[in-house]
């Protein structure tokens, strides 16, 4: 349980004394302390509910008897609506506590049911706590039943119109597409992740619903599909959703992929460095250089920088400026002496480029790769070009 953060614990000046942790306290104290915590967290004093709310997050973190936890459930998931902000923080992660491995399946499905119950209350800030809540237990590890039983209604929050629930949700459903879960599932956060990539909708975390797809263990027929999906955003009318998808193709191009998949993000990667948008091919060249020490193939290293320095020549020297930087992550990687030569004559030639930004990258790109692994002859040509 050390890996999930409650926030900043809020304490009076006095001593929480809890039953659970009380030698004397039989089971009927703890379960009188539980109802008075309980009593008090639903009380019009505001002090008297953040005291409760906190005093039941302990107790849900403690050794007490499953049929008091569940009794805990609903009304901590109540008291995400309560309108002061402790309440609130305290409620989430004790329903965070009971739904861990620690508890009963019983508790867990309990503090899980109230989550999603929760995220469909008209209070929007209930929904954002629950939300927020679920994130944090998709993101510590769950159950593959709990798992699948959140999917639904987290895919349901993406499209709702307070911007943090679908930000948190998107967020979650990240960590639970794998193998955990049944296929249906994982294609339906597919096409979810697709329907936020074609409406630009939460722009931010579209990158990492899509690597997250290209790292998971599905079919390769969903991945395929999600690629394609990618493949079409390079042409989006939004440059941050360009840029992103650029970007995300490097997840599926890299070396572990399916063999298919890899050949045709690779394929749209070289494809992209000669898009209409400039946008595109600054990111499509970025990832090309991330890549270059990732494992790729020999044969794609070679085609990658060709490409590379076929662009070169873009007339647009912000573009170039990253085709030198990755040009220089190749010159660095395990590439055969001829593709260094191949490189090192380009990199040479940018010095000469038209825009100073450039020659500068270019300077700085040689003296980079003239400190790394490469020949003699090479680093004379290098300190020559220098001088």
């Amino acid at each position: 349980m050390g890996d999930i953060i409650i926030g900043q614990a809020w304490r009076k000046n006095h001593i929480f004394y809890l039953a659970a942790s009380d030698s004397n306290s039989g089971p009927s104290k703890i379960e009188n302390k539980v109802e008075k915590e309980i009593k008090r967290l639903e009380s019009g004093d505001e002090d008297a509910r953040k005291d409760a709310a906190y005093a039941l997050l302990e107790l849900a973190n403690e050794n007490i008897p499953s049929d008091l936890k569940q009794k805990m459930t609903a009304p901590l998931a109540r008291a995400l609506g309560d309108k002061n902000e402790r309440v609130r923080d305290f409620a989430a992660s004790g329903l965070i506590f009971l739904a861990t491995p620690e508890n009963s399946p019983a508790v867990r499905s309990a503090a899980v049911d109230s989550l999603i119950v929760a995220l469909k209350d008209k209070n929007a800030t209930v929904r954002q706590a629950a939300s927020n809540a679920l994130f944090r237990l998709a993101q510590s590890g769950l159950s593959p039943s709990l798992k699948s039983r959140i999917v639904p209604s987290l895919i349901e929050a993406t499209k709702e119109g307070n911007m943090f629930v679908p930000e948190d949700a998107a967020r979650a459903l990240c960590y639970l597409v794998g193998p955990d879960i049944p296929a249906d599932l994982n294609r339906k956060i597919v096409d979810c992740f697709i329907e936020l990539l074609v409406g630009s909708i939460h722009r931010d975390y579209v990158g990492a619903a899509f690597s997250s797809i290209a790292d998971a263990k599905i079919s390769p027929e969903l991945k395929s599909r999600a690629l394609d999906a990618i493949i079409g955003a390079l042409r989006h009318s939004d440059y941050v959703i360009r840029e992103t998808a650029a970007s995300v193709l490097g997840d599926f191009g890299k070396s572990d992929s399916p063999p298919a998949i890899r050949q045709k993000a690779m394929d749209a990667l070289f494809k992209a460095l000669r898009s209409e948008y400039s946008d595109v091919r600054f990111s499509a060249a970025e990832t090309l250089g991330d890549l270059a020490g990732s494992g790729i193939a020999p044969d794609t290293k070679a085609r990658a920088v060709a490409f590379l320095i076929d662009s070169m020549s873009d007339d647009d020297w912000f573009v170039r400026g990253y085709v030198v930087d990755a040009l220089a992550d190749y010159a660095k990687s395990n590439v055969p002496p001829n593709l260094k030569s191949r490189i090192t004559n380009s990199l040479i030639g940018a010095l000469r480029d038209g825009n100073e930004s450039v020659r500068n990258d270019a300077r700085l790109a040689l003296e980079d790769v003239g400190r790394s692994d490469i020949s003699p002859e090479l680093k004379a040509r290098i300190s020559k070009a220098l001088r």
